[in-house]
């Protein structure tokens, strides 16, 4: 039989959680706004889709941050 895990353990891995989850957020939110930098040459078949994309990053960002901050 597995003894329980002590609170520091589970300590631990909550911080462990929320600090992956917290740099996926960033990474997201950062990717997202480096795909919404669109030079105003660039044609519209490309820029349609890539402000789609980093809007679409920013808001997985958005929710991996309040995620970070539900985790048990």
């Amino acid at each position: 039989m597995k003894a329980e895990p002590t609170f520091e353990q589970l300590e631990r891995r909550r911080f462990i959680r929320r600090r992956i989850t917290l740099t996926l957020a960033v990474l997201c939110v950062a990717l997202g706004f480096a795909a919404l930098v669109i030079p105003p040459d660039t044609p519209q078949d490309t820029a349609i889709p890539r402000g789609f994309i980093g809007i679409g990053l920013l808001l997985a960002g958005l929710f991996l941050a309040l995620f970070s901050r539900a985790l048990p």
